[in-house]
């Protein structure tokens, strides 16, 4: 037997099956699109504010960050002032 696919690919079929999951109506079903659906689009609108007020992900840490955070000393000659 032929499963059917929609026109979607792998990928698409193994998330409908994972929505599937455990529904047991179609009233499960829509809210757990509603879930998605809302997600999906609290998160484009998080993205577009980010971008439209100029914000940026922050820097991963790396060592060298680490280092370049430490607290410095300024070194000023007393003769100039």
């Amino acid at each position: 037997m032929k499963t059917r696919t929609h026109g979607l690919d792998k990928k698409e079929m193994e998330l409908v099956r994972l929505l599937m999951a455990d529904c047991k109506s179609t009233g499960d079903i829509q809210a757990k699109l509603k879930k998605l659906f809302a997600g999906t689009i609290e998160q484009m609108l998080e993205a577009e504010m980010d971008e439209h007020l100029g914000y940026c992900s922050p820097p991963r840490k790396t060592q060298k960050n680490d280092t370049q955070n430490a607290k410095k000393r300024l070194k000023l000659p007393l003769n100039d002032i």
